[in-house]
């Protein structure tokens, strides 16, 4: 009994061997430092801005597009990124987004209303000059600062 719990617990001990030196293997290699060629990359080549799109779909939302707008805004660095899709509005949305200088588009179309055929509207305006992220943010949301 004692001889099939000893081969037991070394079979046991084996199997746990094999992943805690592979662990311990990327561990350090992990901590040695990067070859030549990837550490003299050029700083602006790390930091180059990915090209962020943020789709806004409204239906009627002029009451509180203004303060999304806003906190939009604030965190991005051009506001023609922003795209404020206007769906089947009947206020002036579409008015209230074009005073902030970001990109409106109009959907009229009575048959398909709803978010998803405004952000699909607003998709298929991005494919012309696609974006890396694109980012969806309702109407009425209020963006937390960075």
């Amino acid at each position: 009994m004692i001889l099939f719990l000893e081969i037991t617990l070394l079979i046991v001990a084996v199997v746990l061997f094999i992943p805690c030196t592979f662990l311990l293997v990327e561990c350090l290699a992990a901590v040695l430092p990067a070859n030549k060629k990837q550490s003299e990359v050029k700083s602006e080549q790390v930091f180059d801005p990915l090209k962020v799109s943020i789709l806004v779909p409204a239906h009627n939302e002029s009451s509180g597009i203004r303060m999304t707008l806003e906190t939009l805004l604030s965190q991005v660095s051009e506001p023609k990124n922003i795209v404020v899709i206007a769906d089947n509005c009947n206020d002036d949305t579409a008015a209230i987004a074009r005073e902030y200088g970001v990109t409106v588009i109009e959907r009229e179309n009575s048959q398909h209303r709803g978010k998803g055929y405004a952000l699909d509207y607003g998709l298929q305006f991005l494919e012309t000059n696609p974006p890396e992220i694109v980012v969806t943010v309702d109407a009425d949301c209020i963006v937390a600062p960075q």
